[in-house]
């Protein structure tokens, strides 16, 4: 499964967001929106998914998802 972080959440991320959902071998874990009423309809629509309004703030947890003993990129090569 491949994890998924999208970047806002307008007409067209919606499309996305929508897509993404429907891909068994993909998961919404994030989502950025600066947009009050676009971030609280992402919040209802995606449950499990962490909405943010500060791209900082998903930056700091998309890090730490990846960082693993093997490599610095998450995928296992030696990219540090």
């Amino acid at each position: 499964m491949i994890n998924v972080a999208l970047l806002g959440f307008g007409r067209i991320g919606q499309m996305h967001a929508e897509n993404i959902n429907k891909n068994k071998d993909l998961k919404l874990l994030y989502v950025y929106e600066k947009v009050d009423f676009l971030s609280k309809k992402a919040k209802k629509l995606y449950r499990e998914t962490l909405i943010a309004k500060r791209a900082e703030r998903i930056a700091r947890f998309v890090v730490r998802k990846l960082k693993t003993k093997k490599g610095g990129c998450g995928c296992g090569c030696s990219n540090k």
